[in-house]
């Protein structure tokens, strides 16, 4: 993540360079430039991992549906390093709610 000051001396310097060149800021690049401040590194392939976690759903009740999530959850789970992987406790309360949700 970018110093804000550093940021900051980023913009204005992009902004001079396009007015050099006669050439008005365009959005597309501004927001690369903003957006890079905010750039998380690896944190952003983890919390991707985790979001598709939280994001399945056991579809139904059958032993079908059943075996297709744990297919799924173990696809996404393998996806992630050990160390990134939600705790076992998380882990337990966010399947006893899909269990529970049926």
């Amino acid at each position: 993540m970018l110093n804000k000051h550093i940021a900051a001396h980023e913009i204005t310097s992009w902004v001079e360079g396009c007015a050099a060149r006669a050439e008005g800021p365009k959005g597309t690049p501004l927001l690369n430039l903003i957006i890079s401040y905010y750039e998380t590194g690896f944190d952003r392939v983890v919390a991707l991992g985790q979001m598709h976690l939280w994001n399945l759903q056991l579809e139904g009740k059958g032993a079908k549906d059943l075996e297709e999530f744990v297919q799924k959850l173990n696809y996404v789970l393998h996806g992630l390093e050990s160390a990134d992987r939600p705790s076992p406790k998380t882990m337990f309360e966010w399947l006893w709610h899909q269990i529970k949700g049926l």
